[in-house]
């Protein structure tokens, strides 16, 4: 876990915990996209590090942009060994992450949905998809 990503993590927070629309309409979709973005990518540098995911084939980080009335969704599929973590960060009251396993990179189905909400912290929801990604 690294502290750049956890700064990236709280700078997303503030965002969503300030924005609590987030549109095309009210001016901060290019900063959601940017913020969720950047967080992703940070995290699975970090996952990929901490469960030896090597290849770059397994890791993808995409944002929907959706139409002008809606946030845009930002994902993060990565793939361990045997099995994976796909993770959006959504404006669902003043922003949560969800999170599941998945069996592949295309996926869209995977496991039980999982929750967390910014106030829950970074270490817990990265340990969270970090088990996901690492188990066998």
């Amino acid at each position: 876990m690294n502290a750049k990503t956890e700064k990236k993590f709280k700078d997303l927070a503030r965002f969503m915990q300030a924005n609590h629309i987030i549109s095309e309409f009210e001016g901060n979709k290019e900063r959601f996209a940017s913020l969720s973005k950047s967080f992703l990518r940070a995290l699975a540098e970090d996952l990929k590090m901490a469960c030896g995911v090597t290849d770059q084939k397994n890791v993808k980080v995409s944002f929907n942009r959706g139409g002008p009335a809606v946030a845009g969704d930002p994902a993060l599929y990565i793939m361990g060994e045997n099995q994976g973590a796909a993770v959006y960060v959504t404006d669902t009251g003043g922003g949560k992450i969800l999170f599941r396993s998945i069996r592949a990179m295309n996926d869209y189905a995977g496991g039980n949905n999982q929750w967390a909400n910014f106030n829950d912290g970074f270490e817990r929801l990265y340990e969270n998809i970090k088990e996901l990604v690492s188990r066998a």
